[in-house]
């Protein structure tokens, strides 16, 4: 089920009843989560999301959950026209960039270039380490082109 909320409201929390296959979450995982929902305060422009899906089988991920909202109705009148953001794909990425801050011991407030090495290291050992799939092997999984996924990593706020 779902383990929490975020949007760009900043209503971000986790639900207190949380939990992965009957179990209660670590507190390492409910970090990830909150930064998971916080990372949702931010949305893919129409630019954004159509570089993000370069990366990935769209066939595989293209679930209507990985799609992510659409921008808010007043967001609409600034510009945006209703589109698909796949802010969940962004949310994924960021989680993995989290997890390779905190095996560099730097503090999530610093923003850093991640090598193609430890985003290897992030995609395999992330869910084994963390105990944590909040359908992280479905983005995994769906992949197609790690040197884009890495540059837009490095390139995009996460």
């Amino acid at each position: 089920g779902s383990l929490g909320t975020g949007g760009p409201a900043g209503n971000t929390r986790v639900y207190t009843n949380a939990n992965i296959k009957g179990k209660k979450l670590t507190a390492k995982q409910i970090q990830y989560i909150v930064r998971h929902e916080v990372d949702h305060i931010y949305r893919n422009s129409p630019e954004e999301a159509k570089d993000w899906l370069k990366a990935f089988d769209i066939n595989k991920i293209g679930s209507s959950y990985f799609r992510g909202p659409q921008p808010l109705p007043n967001q609409v009148g600034f510009g945006f026209k209703k589109y698909n953001t796949w802010d969940e794909i962004r949310a994924r990425a960021s989680q993995l960039k989290d997890f390779i801050s905190f095996k560099r011991g730097l503090a999530l407030s610093r923003d850093f270039k991640i090598s193609k090495e430890e985003l290897q290291y992030a995609l395999d050992n992330f869910v084994k380490e963390v105990g944590l799939d909040n359908s992280m092997n479905k983005f995994i999984n769906s992949i197609t082109d790690k040197d884009h996924l890495l540059k837009l990593m490095n390139k995009y706020p996460l």
